[in-house]
């Protein structure tokens, strides 16, 4: 009987996110993007539950933009070449004790709306040591996560 009602409650569930997943992206999230996007091309919109999410190409830089239908923009990350990386963050990066990681050959640079920026640094040592270093404009890292 247990097995029957976890049954039916993961269907559910997995009902629930897919039915999320097919929600109309309102015009309100459309409109903001198109006023700080004009010249996006390649436009494709996720649903990510809490923000609307769009990947797109705007003057040749790949970005993804997550937008709420009550806030609007909330950040917008760009995929740059590490050799585009600031001399601070670099800086920061070898001072840092994941110094002598591999990196990946791209990072993301991650603006946000209180006019923050961060910088998203992919780092391993091994299959097992592998990390998201997020840094800020200073150089400073800020936070890191484990990732699989």
């Amino acid at each position: 009987m247990k097995k029957v009602l976890s049954l039916i409650a993961l269907v559910l569930l997995s009902l629930s996110v897919v039915s999320a997943q097919l929600r109309k992206i309102p015009s309100e999230v459309t409109n903001a993007f198109k006023e700080k996007y004009p010249d996006a091309t390649s436009v494709s919109w996720k649903d990510k539950i809490t923000v609307f999410q769009v990947s797109f190409i705007n003057y040749g830089l790949e970005m993804k933009a997550d937008f709420s239908s009550n806030n609007g923009w909330q950040e917008t990350s760009i995929k740059r070449s590490f050799d585009q990386l600031p001399h601070e963050v670099q800086d920061g990066l070898d001072k840092s004790k994941y110094n002598g990681w591999t990196h990946g050959a791209f990072y993301s640079e991650i603006q946000k709306k209180d006019n923050t920026v961060w910088f998203r640094i992919y780092v391993e040592k091994s299959a097992l040591q592998k990390r998201y270093l997020f840094f800020n404009d200073q150089g400073q890292l800020e936070r890191e996560s484990i990732t699989m």
